[in-house]
């Protein structure tokens, strides 16, 4: 279902390509390549706590350690969103080049 005003991103692929877990375990993310948003459900039960718009065809979705942020790889943009998941908003847009699809959260010593 598309919300109001959202276009939907036409192609090849899945409606939704990333989905991560926060390391509490309470919070699901997951990303929608049609209506290039973000949404969050409660676990286990699935309820919906909120929704993000992002850039085009978000893609791959990795999480901060402490839960707090998602960032969305968003391959027609040209970008990668963060988005606050406690508020469910897009904190910012970082231009990184051409067609970004994955991404991952690392730990470094």
């Amino acid at each position: 279902m598309l919300g109001p005003g959202k276009t939907p991103v036409l192609g090849g692929g899945n409606a939704s390509h990333g989905m991560a877990v926060t390391s509490d375990g309470k919070t699901l993310i997951v990303n929608s390549r049609l209506n290039s948003s973000v949404y969050s459900y409660s676990l286990p039960d699935l309820r919906l706590l909120g929704s993000a718009d992002v850039g085009r065809s978000p893609d791959w979705v990795t999480l901060t350690p402490d839960g707090k942020s998602a960032y969305v790889a968003n391959a027609q943009s040209n970008s990668v969103s963060v988005v606050d998941i406690k508020t469910m908003k897009e904190v910012t847009r970082i231009p990184v080049g051409q067609v970004p699809k994955r991404n991952i959260t690392a730990m470094l010593p």
